[in-house]
């Protein structure tokens, strides 16, 4: 195994051996890789993937796609919105 492995290799390299099933003993043993090397890679892979992406900033997910809110009438009629709508906007449907 060389020394100076990239962080794309090293983490091509986690990502199958989480995908192996096997312990790091096992992993490092098989695929003849220093065990403290191995745990250095494993570190740094995970640190990064809980960083945020920039300074100061948290990563944020989109919220899967579908209404925002629906407001059910009596006889069964409905309305969807796909936007926010003011609580007060939504009493006036009401009445």
């Amino acid at each position: 195994m060389h020394s100076k492995t990239n962080d794309e290799e090293m983490f091509l390299i986690i990502e199958e051996w989480q995908r192996s099933k096997l312990s790091h003993k096992q992993y490092c043993r098989e695929h003849d890789i220093a065990y403290h090397l191995f745990h250095y890679w494993y570190r740094k892979y995970r640190d990064q993937q809980t960083a945020p992406t920039m300074p100061g900033f948290v990563q944020v997910k989109p919220a899967p796609a579908g209404p925002f809110a629906e407001f059910r009438f009596p006889g069964g009629s409905r309305v969807i919105f796909h936007q926010p709508v003011s609580i007060e906007y939504l009493k006036g449907l009401a009445g």
